[in-house]
């Protein structure tokens, strides 16, 4: 299965990326500054269990 995550921001990233963690086909719908940090940065998950750098598909067209 595939799943596409529009607007990683707090909510979505923290589902996108925990997704993306646990081996899912995840992609994140972003624009502008949020899609080049997520690019070149990952996306960081802060939970109760610390931190972690999550790399994951960005992209700002939903058909890609």
């Amino acid at each position: 299965m595939r799943i596409a995550v529009m607007g990683p921001g707090s909510i979505g990233g923290y589902f996108g990326g925990t997704l993306a963690h646990y081996g899912h086909d995840v992609t994140l719908i972003a624009r502008g500054n949020n899609l080049s940090a997520i690019r070149e940065k990952g996306l960081q998950v802060i939970t109760d269990n610390g931190s972690r750098i999550i790399s994951c598909r960005a992209e700002e067209d939903p058909v890609k």
